[in-house]
């Protein structure tokens, strides 16, 4: 069976005001792209870009644009309890009828790492927070109550679902490292891979 390819963008720069950001997405749906990313980043990584929050922007274009899927490019691992992210995207799912995806990554870029008071954090550790976030995020929203004693995110009988878990039987989960750790299978908890790392 061929494999079905499909194409999304990112309509920068993410910046007010929201109408200019609205009218580039359906510009984009108009043009046959099946998807649309919002870069989740602070202000301090790239002013000029991305200002405003992306989990904010999917819940505003979800409503105000039908169509196309929605995602994060990407969250980074070190910015918010799991708990959360869980929450943020099925929320959004919930919101959007099915059409959001998470997309999450290791994180790392210095100005928002800096702004976080997290700079100097080692690749490694970037790294195995993004494999623990992907692992309690993809529990929380197949519906189970998640505790964790030990690791970055520590939970006691945390549930993450905003009635999505009823709604769906599977959901989209894609993981992006840059060259920390190489091309490769998903990390657990994943259903796509997307690397920058050069194929050996």
């Amino acid at each position: 069976m061929p494999t079905q390819i499909r194409f999304g963008m990112v309509p920068t720069p993410l910046t007010a005001p929201y109408a200019a950001v609205l009218a580039r997405s359906r510009r984009a749906v108009e043009l046959g792209f099946d998807g649309l990313w919002f870069a989740d980043e602070t202000p301090m990584a790239y002013p000029d870009e991305s200002a405003m929050d992306a989990w904010l922007l999917m819940a505003a274009i979800a409503r105000d644009l039908p169509g196309p899927t929605l995602g994060s490019l990407v969250t980074a691992a070190i910015y918010r309890h799991p708990l959360l992210n869980a929450v943020n995207v099925s929320t959004l799912d919930h919101i959007s009828n099915g059409r959001a995806i998470l997309g999450m990554g290791a994180g790392g870029v210095p100005a928002d790492l800096d702004g976080l008071g997290a700079g100097g954090t080692p690749g490694r550790e970037l790294v195995e927070r993004l494999d623990e976030q992907l692992d309690s995020i993809d529990r929380l929203l197949r519906g189970e109550t998640v505790t964790r004693e030990t690791g970055f995110h520590p939970m006691k009988d945390a549930a993450g679902c905003v009635g999505v878990c009823a709604r769906h039987s599977d959901h989209e989960v894609a993981a992006g490292v840059p060259a920390l750790r190489g091309p490769g299978l998903p990390p657990a908890g994943a259903s796509s891979w997307h690397s920058r790392a050069p194929l050996q």
